[in-house]
């Protein structure tokens, strides 16, 4: 899911519903790793994480089970969850909140996903202690051996 960016995908015109079971489950993916990267509470992430899992594997529709309004009584489905959810797929539009974390965060961050065993936690990291933007910066910070000495990190984390 590492890449240049991401963004939120435009809705259907045909709708509602304007997004599908897929693009909600990995719109709520990306919302849990940005939400991790920019420190937010943690119980707010895994429910991101949960939803994301949950929507993804719905054998319902996903535009009924809004319709509906059955979408709240799934487990783990909570209110704010469920309104941002039924906000997207039954008007089109994104939550506010949504589309100002994908812009606020940095690109070199999520670029920074696609290294191996560098997750959002580690990222963080790096961002908050040494100001860690892009994998240019990352790779500056390595060979200054900036990185081993850190907590959480080491000599096989620095190559």
């Amino acid at each position: 899911m590492a890449g240049a960016s991401w963004t939120l995908p435009k809705p259907r015109m045909n709708g509602p519903p304007f997004f599908s079971r897929n693009q909600i489950s990995t719109a709520l993916h990306q919302m849990a790793i940005l939400l991790e990267l920019s420190g937010a509470n943690m119980f707010r992430t895994r429910s991101y994480q949960n939803g994301s899992r949950l929507i993804g594997s719905l054998s319902q529709d996903l535009g009924e089970l809004v319709a509906s309004g059955e979408l709240f009584g799934l487990k783990g489905i909570g209110k704010g969850l469920g309104s941002a959810i039924s906000q997207a797929v039954g008007e089109g539009r994104w939550p506010e909140d949504w589309v100002s974390l994908h812009e606020d965060t940095p690109e070199g961050l999520i670029q920074m996903l696609g290294i191996p065993g560098v997750g959002p936690k580690k990222i963080k990291v790096l961002h908050d202690e040494l100001g860690v933007m892009s994998v240019a910066d990352l790779q500056e910070a390595c060979v200054k051996n900036e990185v081993a000495p850190m907590k959480g990190f080491g000599a096989k984390s620095q190559q």
